[in-house]
């Protein structure tokens, strides 16, 4: 069960919308989200959130499927590779689930709305254990991640530390240097930052930023964020 207290505003955005602009007149797309978390112990925590869209076109708008959207924990046997050891499904009432259902209203309202509407699923994987907290940090990433799934968008190799207000503009994350601390571990090149978290960077985070040549990118609003991690096709 997901609880509310540390953590992370989303982490890393790998989304593949197979074969990008086909992809949204496609049945269906599939993407991939990779997430960092800092657990309520100070530890770190991986997950990777399985997206499937599935289009209807009888549908008059975007659908969040809750049948479809569950958190799954994953465990190593002997051998060192993972299995799912179990899930459960997400909570719409929880503070994950409202996390997930904000973060949808705002990629619903900010779609391209010429692309075949769908239903979203997400399977969470979840390595090195659930209890996160501030989930809803992770607003703005999911929020891009859908985004993507319905305009048939590719989603570079970037991370987004940030929730959402009403207004669809980034809020920043608590303890900005321990989520980039895990975020620099996963080989991103771009991380984007709510407004005004690039002053609160370490100089020594700062010193291993400039020297691996990341770019870190305040940005104001989701419009913004979707705009530079999935930028439109010719």
């Amino acid at each position: 069960m997901l609880h509310r207290a540390v953590v992370l505003g989303l982490v890393v955005c790998g989304l593949v919308a197979d074969r990008a602009a086909a992809e949204s007149q496609a049945p269906y797309s599939d993407g991939a989200v990779y997430l960092s978390f800092i657990g309520t112990q100070g530890e770190y925590i991986r997950a990777q959130g399985n997206l499937r869209y599935t289009r209807n076109a009888e549908l008059a708008e975007p659908t969040l499927d809750w049948s479809a959207t569950q958190v799954v924990v994953m465990k190593p046997n002997p051998s060192g590779a993972r299995y799912r050891a179990g899930g459960a499904p997400i909570k719409p009432e929880g503070d994950f689930g409202q996390t997930l259902e904000r973060a949808f209203q705002h990629a619903k309202r900010l779609r391209n709305q010429g692309k075949p509407n769908g239903a979203l699923g997400i399977i969470f994987d979840f390595v090195g254990g659930v209890e996160v907290r501030d989930a809803q940090d992770q607003a703005a990433a999911l929020a891009v991640a859908m985004l993507a799934a319905h305009d048939g968008r590719r989603l570079g190799m970037v991370t987004i530390l940030g929730g959402l207000d009403a207004q669809g503009r980034l809020t920043p994350v608590s303890n900005v240097n321990a989520h980039l601390s895990n975020v620099l571990k996963l080989g991103q090149r771009k991380v984007l930052l709510a407004p005004g978290l690039r002053r609160e960077i370490s100089d020594q985070l700062q010193q291993l930023i400039d020297k691996e040549q990341i770019g870190v990118i305040e940005t104001e609003t989701l419009a913004d964020a979707y705009a530079v991690a999935a930028p439109a096709e010719p």
